[in-house]
């Protein structure tokens, strides 16, 4: 009684063990360690290879890498003696009759009955895929960020050239000079904005304790921008079209965070791409003093060479006392901006 108890609880063992194998997604093969010949699979190893249990069973494990040379099976079976384990990209494991390349991995079972090597493969086109895919998308990436680096650099030289543009522009110089303009546009348009930080801000207006926000100083007009020609050609159209005006100029956004701070001014020129802070993390700042102080917020010219991030999107939506230029802008465009932003600041208030 014992010994038939013990012959059943094996036939339940064994019966429990191929129901799991067969559960299994992947084709598994059980090869005898001394022989090489298969003798048993589940029932993802029968669809791989697409047919019966008998045909495989008692067949070389060759069958599974018909193309592989005789170097190749040594090399797998020595680092299985070696090792204990493999893993390895195969491209002539045989599936239904097609050679593919398979993901195998084996390792020794060991066994009272015999030492048996348990062999797993499976598809690597999916892999390979995903692995294309992730390849594409760091290319396109380190392009991207590429063509966006040139891209501003480009912008701030094309920038300060038509700030200085004047009489000794004959038309082919303009013709030229447009048509690299019109190439930037293009690329642009292709080119998503930086990352950037995050900016949260509230819409509300600030308003002093006896309920008024205190004026932003009318005569002061900050120039927020990494280009020296930009800067330097902007304040002397500026300090010419308006005489009466101060013109601060930084070149990032950090000092444009603290000149705010200082100075108050009704406008600011705002380059988005800075050093030490963007131009929409500093906004973002600029906010933030206004409601801690009840200051008026100032009127802002967003400038640009990119699409402006999303926070600064979300503050131009009219009506909204801010305006944003795309890189290159005209002079004349951006000067019209500047001094209607200062009209507007100085327009008295009911």
């Amino acid at each position: 009684m014992p010994e038939a108890l013990s012959t059943r609880s094996a036939a339940d063992r064994a019966g429990e063990l191929a129901g799991l194998l067969d559960g299994l997604l992947d084709p598994l093969f059980l090869i005898a360690a001394d022989t090489g010949l298969i003798t048993d699979c589940n029932a993802a190893a029968l669809r791989w290879q697409s047919c019966e249990r008998s045909a495989l069973v008692g067949q070389s494990f060759r069958i599974l890498l018909p193309a592989a040379t005789h170097e190749c099976r040594h090399d797998l079976l020595e680092q299985m003696r070696v090792y204990g384990h493999v893993f390895m990209e195969q491209p002539f494991a045989l599936r239904a009759g097609q050679v593919v390349r398979a993901d195998l991995s084996a390792s020794f079972w060991r066994r009272a009955a015999g030492d048996v090597i348990v062999l797993v493969l499976r598809d690597a086109e999916p892999r390979l895929a995903t692995q294309r895919l992730e390849t594409e998308a760091r290319l396109a990436a380190a392009r991207l960020e590429t063509i966006s680096r040139l891209s501003h650099e480009i912008n701030n030289e094309l920038q300060a050239l038509l700030m200085h543009e004047g009489p000794e522009f004959d038309e082919a110089a303009r013709d030229r000079l447009d048509r690299i303009v019109a190439v930037m546009r293009r690329m642009r348009a292709e080119v998503t904005a930086p990352a950037a930080a995050e900016a949260v801000f509230d819409e509300a207006p600030a308003t002093a304790p006896c309920g008024q926000p205190t004026p932003c100083d009318s005569r002061r007009i900050l120039v927020a921008d990494d280009s020296d020609s930009v800067r330097q050609s902007l304040s002397l159209l500026l300090r010419q079209a308006l005489p009466d005006a101060v013109v601060d100029l930084v070149d990032n956004g950090e000092d444009a965070v603290a000149c705010f701070g200082r100075t108050h001014p009704a406008v600011i020129v705002l380059d988005i791409l800075m050093p030490r802070k963007t131009g929409d993390q500093a906004f973002a700042e600029i906010l933030a003093i206004c409601r801690q102080e009840g200051w008026e917020e100032p009127r802002i010219v967003f400038c640009t060479g990119y699409t402006p991030p999303p926070s600064i999107q979300a503050a131009l939506v009219p009506p909204s006392r801010h305006l944003c230029l795309l890189k290159p802008v005209s002079p004349r465009d951006l000067l019209a901006a500047v001094a209607g932003l200062v009209a507007a600041a100085r327009t008295p208030r009911d």
